[in-house]
Formats: structure tokens, C-alpha cells, sequence
């Protein structure tokens, strides 16, 4: 009995633990820290990637398709061909006939002029030619000039409009019936007198012809084909131009969600010109609904009928909502306040700046890939990202296409800076944006293409090898900077590499010498193939945070060797974030296992700790999550992991990953300086050992990150302990004390997640006199934000006939405005107690809540004061 009772007291003194002692001081580590960012990913049609207000987004104009591509060339260049490196492009014979062409690096750089003919590969699979060669496509030119060497890179550009192929009108529609439905050039519809000439007009819309009895020429518009991201809940309308050229002239309008009854049903008599239409109809969806919704257009009565600018769009829209994004993506978007806004690229890389800037009916499909002769979805106006930016206040961060030249890039800053009589500046002005962008925001990030090393994802769209990439990117940035409308403090040039190639991204750095910062992805825990139970989960992946960026080697450190690298060469830049989160797509781990761990409340905290040590320890401020949406990815192995999006649906149920929440937590602290915290006292620890890819030694279990903005105080600390909770104190002349709200993300198991049901959210507390010498208990797998005021300061201003208030608020606590004619007597506005989801509060006293008007009294005062909890 005595041996068990010893036996016990030991146990006890193991399991016991000596608070963790955070000592917050006024060493500034990092000054000039900024919100982090999210990238809105690659609209879709699918899933919650739906972002834009017109549904029917794909191609609503029936526009063509511009193709452009960059390709690297091999050996057996002549004065009037060259033949690329590789057999890997799907691009049949005379795909690429007229092209234009242009040679942006190697030996035969800036030779130009157009493509008379391409010849497929001679090779086995088609498309093939057997007057082609067997290393790869080979081009004609029209006229002799250098002979291309091998490694030069060709950047191709062609408009395919009408036929069958990738430019038909019917690009991203469905065609059935057996009338025809065909691209039409001739006859379209007239320029509105009213409408910019500065901006393109239709160039093709669709004909459809049944004039024989039983014929029928459908086309359909899709959208929400997967298992439901959109709730149509409200008055929408179908708007269409259209002209009626045979027969009866008449064409029935459909809109139906799956087998349900149609939502609208509707035969339209069309006149013998082309004239506009508009169908109202209102609908009201559970939030449950699911089912593919389908638009469709079709002659009826023996009719022909010309087709063009389709729309369904809601008519009852936010006002207060000035964007092409639909009401609750940008609902969301504010919930998040991204410092910066990622633009959709993956698609975008094809693209031109006049396509980019088209308006929706005229723009074109873009597509770039060598595996690929089409495009059917097509992106967000680059205009429309930018009125986004700007709603928003976000910086943007736009990837410009490796295929641009170096006179889009001078027209592109024409665009952001140009006044209204500069060319491109009256191209903004036309679109709704008269003042320059350059005005508006507080930095520009411009990179140079997106994941140039990618070339089995991207091939078409990157310039892979170091130098060439490194050198064509400092010609563009070159034209930025070179341009009458840049500003160094303004602009943020990036080039872009791949985070385990450290060697490959020096030497691309050292390639170029205009770029202003080095942006990588480091996606954490893309290999699993331990996962028995969820310490191996979650111990690896806990570590990771520490484990990027410390202790540089051939395995682990990527991110501190990418940043030693940078900071020893000759020219030292920061680095920036373009892309992170989870890339669980490799590894034994079973599905079940991916379902409970790459949406989980602990994979979200993992990648809020991966940001925050990277501010730390590497000095990245800028960073950008990804993503806003997208509800699943399919891996190689055909399992499939809940990534890469934040929110799993925005309208619908509006349930949002735990993801989310962490970066709504981190922006609601980042801003101003960070602090210095030191650890002392128990500062538990824990070891890796080769457990998905992460050996590290003295992993910590608290992590903690202080921010000082103005008046604000901001103060995270983790506790990455998957099983215990651990107490922490606090000390040193910026610990928290008095009145300090409290918010934490955590949950009751690891695993949590909210792909069925709302489980995870972060909870908020007001603690009314905190003492940070007692101890806080800091629950397992948890993020616990502290915020306090180290003064209320108010600023007061006269707008005739209010005046009024405004002070750093803590985000989403609630204060009291009290008012009094002589300090002495004071009254309150009552409830509601006043609070924002901002970190600054503004309220304008013009007597509604007061009484009277404070202009009509000899004297008003006013204090804030912070509700007891």
C-alpha cells in the first residue's frame, strides 16, 4: 500500500504543471503589420465558388475564344520554323494558323509575326501528323528572321471564332434537337448610341433554327450542378436580346431546378429586329434544395431566332452592394476584412488586358493549355476585381499572364493611373471608375504569372527554367516601374517560386532585378501516411508551424532557407505568401480519415500558427489564405479531400470551415507593430519524430503573438497540446489587465468540423477586471485572441447638423456613448450599445438617439464607456 500510494504522489507531481509566463514588452519585431488576405479562387458553376451576380456566367455573350500560350522551344530551328521541346500538346495541325507570334527569350528574342501553320507531333496518339516532327508541334513562320535556339520561349496569341471548335457561340452551353444551332458573325445587335466606344461590342451571337415540324434547337445555361451551393430565394429576372428570323418568330424561356416544376415557362413572340427582353419571376427555395438549375432557350412553332446577352440575375439586390459578387460572397468577404484580395489567375493566364477589361457580353473565353483546344468557363472582369478591392478595402493582388506583352503591362498601369483622357484611363473611366485606382489603394501586388515552376498543372502558361523566367520578369517589371503612373510605395512587384526548390528560387531571384518581393506557397501536411489515431494527425502537423521556419536542411526549414537565401544574395527582398493552407492531395490516409482532418478545427489553428511564425521568425507580411471557396479536391487516388475553401456555401446555409474563423481572429488583431513575447516557467514541449514527412525537436505547445495598434492591444496565444489544457500568466509593461474581451476557436473534439452542421465557431467573452497574474487556462487545440484598449480616445468632428464620434474599437464588442450638457449629469443612448465588425467605430449624434440635435445646445459632452459583461 505505501509503494502505491507512492507510486500515486508521483503520478500527481508528473501530471501537475508550472504555468507558462508570457512576458509582453515593447521590443518591436515587426512594425507595419497588415490584415492578412484571402484569394477568391476560380469562379465555377458547381460549387461555392459561384461568386458573380450574373448566374449565367460562363459565356452569356456567345464571344469566341482567345488562346494564348507560351511554349519552350527545342533544337531544329530554322530561319522559318521551330519545332517545341516537348510531344505533349493536344493542339491538332493548323490549330495555331494565323496566329501571331512573338519570341520573348533566348536567341531570337523579340523576333515577331504571324504563324502560317502548325503541324501536330508525328507520333502514335493524336492528334498527330506524319509531316510533323517527333519532338513536338512545329510552327511556320511567314517570314525568315533569327533561327529560334533551343530553350528560346514563344509566347503564341490567337482569336477562334465561330465553327465547331473551341470559338463556336455555343462555348459552355448545351445543344440538343436536331434543328441547328449555329455561330452567327453577320447579325447582331446594334451599338446603343449611348454605349462607350472605347469598349467592345458583340462579335457573334447564336442562331437557332426548327422551322420544320418536331425540330427543336435548344441551347441550355447551367449552374449549381453538384449537390446545391445556391439558394435562389427572391425576385430574379431573365434578360436577353433576341430577333426573330423564320416561321413564327416565337421562343420559349425555361428556368428549372432539376425535375421541379419550372420556375418560369414562358413563350416570347420576338419582332423582326433585334430588341431587348426582360422576364420576371420570383422564387422561394428551402435551404435544403438541390438539383442543377437550367436556363433554356428554344424555337417553338416552327420559329428561327437569333440569340445573344443572356442574364439571370437577382433584381432585388443589396444597393449598398456596388459590385458584380453577388450579396453573400461579399458578405463574407467583410466578415473576413482581408487586408488583400487575390485575383483569380488559374484560367486568367491566357488572357489579355483588353479581354480582361471587357464588359461581360463581349468578353471572350481564355485559355492557355497545351493539353486543351477550349475554354468553357471564363473569369471575372479584371475591372470588377478591382471595384471588389476597393468595397472591400483590400489591397489587390493581380498575377499578370506570362503571355503579356510589354505593351499590355505599359497599358495595364495606364489603366490603374491613367487620367480619363489617356486611352486606357478612359477605358476605366467607361467601366463606372473615372479616378485612378492609384488613388485608391494602398499598394498594387503584382506578380508575375502564377506558379511558373508548375509546369505539369500550368504548361502553357509558365516559363519554368530560372533564368529565363527570372529575366522575362524583370523586363515587365521593368515597365512598371518605368511607367509616368508608378510610385515605389505604391506598387509591389512579386516573382514567384516553389518552396521545397530553394536552390531553383535563388537562382531565379538572382535572374531578375526589378521584382520587390519573392511570394511562395507553403502548404503545409501534403503528404499523410500516418494516421492510426490523432496524435499522429495532429502532433506533425502541430510542429509544422516551427518546423517550416527553423533549422533550414535538405527536408525541413524550406521557408527560413528561402529566407536566408534571400537575405545573404546581393539584392535581399521579403517574402510574401501568395497561397496557403492544407495540401493533403498524397499519402495511405484513408478517406474516412481525410474527412474528419483537412476541414477540422485543429487543421485550422494549424495554419493560424503557420502565418503568425512566419510574420515572426521570416517578416512576411503579406500573405494570403486560400482560399475564400471551394468545397472539395480530387486526389490522384481518386479519394477526395474538403479543400481548399473557408466557407461551404454563401447564401445557402452560409456555414463556414474553421478556417474561416481563424482568419476572421487574426485580422481582428494584425495592424500596427508586433511585439516581443518571451517565455518563461514551464514552456512545455514536445518531439517529432518521421511522422508525415516532420522530424523537429522542442516543438512548443504555447505560442503566443502580440500586437500594439495605436490604442489597440492584440495578444494570441496557442495551445497546440492536443489532450490538455495549460495555464499561462502574463507580465511586462504590455500584458493584458482591466477590461479585456476574450475570443477563442476551439472545440470539443480535434476532429470538429462544420461540413453538416454548424459545430465550430469562435466564442466571445468580456472580462471585466482581468488580472494577468492569475492564471488562464487555455483549453487543448486552441487559438484565444485578448484584446484590451490602452486608452479610449475619441475624435469629434462637426458634420452640419451632427457631430460626429469615432475611436479604435475592438471588433464586434459593444460600447455605451454617453452624452452630458455639463460633465456633472450623464445619459446614455441606450440599448442598442454600439459595435462593429471593423476595428474602428464611427457614430454621427444628430438628436435621434440624444434628444435633440447637439448643435441646437450651448455645449455637448461625450465619453465611451465598456458595459460591464
Amino acid at each position: 500500500m505505501k509503494t502505491l500510494a507512492f507510486t500515486t504522489l508521483l503520478m500527481l507531481a508528473a501530471l501537475s504543471r508550472a504555468d507558462t509566463v508570457i512576458n509582453v514588452d515593447n521590443t518591436v519585431l515587426r512594425p507595419g503589420v497588415q490584415r492578412f488576405g484571402i484569394g477568391l479562387a476560380q469562379h465555377n458553376y458547381y460549387d461555392s465558388a459561384q461568386m458573380m451576380k450574373e448566374l449565367l456566367f460562363r459565356n452569356p455573350g456567345f464571344e469566341g475564344l482567345l488562346f494564348q500560350s507560351v511554349v519552350r522551344l527545342g533544337p531544329g530551328g530554322m530561319a522559318t520554323s521551330a519545332i517545341e521541346d516537348q510531344p505533349l500538346t493536344q493542339w491538332p495541325s493548323g490549330f495555331w494558323a494565323d496566329a501571331a507570334y512573338e519570341i520573348i527569350w533566348g536567341a531570337a528574342k523579340g523576333r515577331a509575326g504571324i504563324v502560317t501553320n502548325s503541324l501536330a507531333p508525328n507520333r502514335a496518339n493524336p492528334p498527330n501528323d506524319p509531316n510533323g516532327s517527333t519532338q513536338g508541334t512545329t510552327y511556320l513562320f511567314d517570314q525568315s528572321g533569327p533561327v529560334p535556339g533551343n530553350g528560346d520561349y514563344i509566347v503564341l496569341r490567337k482569336t477562334h471564332e465561330g465553327g465547331t471548335g473551341g470559338g463556336a457561340a455555343t462555348g459552355s452551353w448545351q445543344v440538343s434537337g436536331s434543328g441547328t444551332v449555329t455561330s452567327e458573325a453577320s447579325d447582331l445587335p446594334l451599338r446603343p448610341a449611348d454605349y462607350p466606344a472605347v469598349l467592345p461590342w458583340s462579335r457573334q451571337c447564336v442562331r437557332l433554327t426548327a422551322l420544320t415540324a418536331g425540330q427543336q434547337a435548344n441551347v441550355t445555361g447551367e449552374f449549381d450542378t453538384l449537390q446545391g451551393f445556391i439558394r435562389l430565394n427572391s425576385a430574379f429576372r431573365v434578360a436577353f436580346k433576341a430577333k426573330g428570323v423564320g416561321g413564327a418568330n416565337q421562343l420559349l424561356v425555361t428556368v428549372r431546378r432539376g425535375t421541379l416544376t419550372p420556375y418560369l415557362s414562358q413563350t416570347v413572340q420576338l419582332t423582326g429586329g433585334w430588341a431587348d427582353y426582360a422576364l420576371p419571376f420570383t422564387v422561394s427555395e428551402p435551404d435544403t434544395i438541390s438539383g442543377t438549375v437550367r436556363v433554356s432557350f428554344s424555337p417553338v412553332n416552327q420559329s428561327a431566332a437569333l440569340l445573344d446577352d443572356v442574364s439571370l440575375r437577382q433584381t432585388d439586390s443589396d444597393p449598398a452592394n456596388p459590385t458584380e459578387f453577388r450579396d453573400d460572397v461579399v458578405n463574407a468577404l467583410r466578415g473576413l476584412r482581408p487586408g488583400i484580395l487575390r485575383y483569380v489567375n488559374w484560367q486568367d493566364v491566357g488572357n489579355s488586358l483588353d479581354n480582361a477589361l471587357a464588359p461581360v457580353f463581349a468578353r471572350k473565353r481564355s485559355a492557355y493549355n497545351v493539353y486543351a483546344t477550349t475554354e468553357n468557363n471564363m473569369m471575372p472582369g479584371l475591372h470588377e476585381f478591382f471595384v471588389l478591392c476597393e468595397h472591400l478595402g483590400s489591397d489587390p493582388w493581380y498575377s499578370i499572364p506570362v503571355p503579356c506583352s510589354t505593351q499590355e503591362v505599359a497599358n495595364l498601369m495606364e489603366y490603374l493611373g491613367g487620367a480619363t483622357n489617356t486611352p486606357y484611363g478612359a477605358i476605366r473611366a467607361a467601366l463606372g471608375h473615372p479616378a485612378p485606382w492609384t488613388g485608391v489603394f494602398l499598394r498594387i501586388h503584382l506578380e508575375f504569372g502564377n506558379e511558373n515552376w508548375n509546369n505539369t498543372a500550368f504548361r502553357g502558361a509558365v516559363i519554368s527554367a530560372s533564368v529565363p523566367c527570372g529575366n522575362r520578369a524583370s523586363e515587365l517589371f521593368a515597365v512598371i516601374k518605368n511607367s509616368p503612373f508608378y510610385n515605389a510605395a505604391q506598387f509591389n512587384c512579386l516573382l514567384g517560386g516553389q518552396v521545397a526548390g530553394t536552390g531553383n528560387n535563388l537562382q531565379l531571384h538572382d535572374a531578375s532585378t526589378q521584382h520587390d518581393s519573392f511570394c511562395l506557397a507553403p502548404y503545409m501536411s501534403s503528404r499523410v501516411d500516418n494516421f492510426a489515431n490523432n496524435e499522429e494527425l495532429f502532433g506533425p502537423l502541430f510542429a509544422e508551424p516551427q518546423w517550416w521556419s527553423f533549422n533550414p536542411s535538405p527536408t525541413s526549414g524550406f521557408m527560413r532557407g528561402n529566407f536566408n537565401n534571400l537575405q545573404n544574395s546581393s539584392r535581399p527582398v521579403p517574402l510574401a505568401i501568395y497561397e496557403v493552407n492544407l495540401h493533403t492531395t498524397e499519402g495511405a490516409i484513408s478517406q474516412e480519415a481525410l474527412d474528419n482532418y483537412t476541414p477540422s478545427v485543429g487543421a485550422a489553428l494549424a495554419v493560424g500558427a503557420h502565418m503568425l511564425v512566419m510574420l515572426k521568425e521570416l517578416a512576411c507580411r503579406d500573405q494570403v489564405f486560400f482560399s475564400l471557396a471551394g468545397h472539395r479536391a480530387t486526389r490522384t487516388d481518386g479519394k477526395t479531400a474538403a479543400l481548399w475553401g473557408s466557407v461551404l456555401d454563401m447564401g445557402k446555409t452560409n456555414r463556414k470551415r474553421p478556417h474561416y474563423h481563424m482568419v476572421q481572429l487574426l485580422n481582428e488583431a494584425l495592424g500596427g507593430d508586433l511585439l516581443r513575447t518571451i517565455h518563461t516557467g514551464d514552456d512545455p514541449t514536445w518531439n517529432v519524430t518521421n511522422l508525415n514527412r516532420v522530424t523537429y525537436t522542442g516543438a512548443h505547445y504555447i505560442q503566443s503573438h502580440a500586437f500594439r495598434h495605436s490604442a489597440m492591444r492584440s495578444l494570441i496565444v496557442f495551445n497546440l497540446h492536443r489532450t490538455a489544457a495549460l495555464d499561462v500568466t502574463f507580465t511586462g509593461p504590455q500584458a493584458p489587465a482591466g477590461a479585456v474581451t476574450l475570443k477563442r476557436l476551439t472545440s470539443a473534439n480535434i476532429t470538429d468540423h462544420n461540413e453538416t452542421a454548424d459545430i465550430v465557431t469562435h466564442t466571445m467573452q468580456q472580462l471585466a477586471d482581468f488580472n494577468p497574474a492569475a492564471p488562464l487556462s487555455l483549453p487543448p487545440f486552441s487559438m484565444t485572441l485578448l484584446q484590451w484598449h490602452a486608452d479610449l480616445a475619441l475624435n469629434i468632428r462637426q458634420e452640419t447638423p451632427a457631430m460626429v464620434l469615432e475611436w479604435q474599437a475592438i471588433p464586434r464588442r459593444p460600447y455605451q456613448l454617453e452624452h452630458s450638457p455639463d460633465l456633472a449629469q450623464w445619459f446614455s443612448l441606450g440599448a442598442p450599445p454600439l459595435s462593429t465588425p471593423e476595428d474602428r467605430l464611427r457614430f454621427a449624434d444628430d438628436g435621434a438617439r440624444t434628444g435633440t440635435p447637439p448643435l441646437q445646445e450651448p455645449r455637448r459632452f461625450y465619453r465611451v464607456r465598456i458595459p460591464a459583461p
